[in-house]
């Protein structure tokens, strides 16, 4: 089963995905603002509060998008709640 929900806005498009025994959250950048800028708004703005007391691995996930290469030029990824993050 997967469960998506998506935020749109002005130069921005965000995520959170369930799929598979792992969540994602997607934090997304439009032509300016790096993959590193949009994994800091996850941590600073606490995204990952939504899974607290969940022990399904959680991804996340910034990406910076740039419109004129029409592609994804960056990415940063952190996994949690899992061996593999240990």
């Amino acid at each position: 089963m997967v469960m998506t929900e998506v935020y749109a806005g002005k130069g921005k498009l965000d995520a959170i995905v369930m799929a598979k025994g792992h969540n994602y959250i997607i934090e997304f950048k439009v032509d300016g603002e790096s993959s590193e800028s949009a994994f800091g708004q996850i941590i600073k703005k606490h995204y990952d509060w939504l899974f607290t007391g969940d022990d399904t691995p959680l991804h996340l996930i910034g990406l910076d998008f740039r419109t004129e290469e029409r592609q994804i030029v960056s990415c940063t990824h952190r996994l949690y709640g899992s061996k593999e993050s240990e």
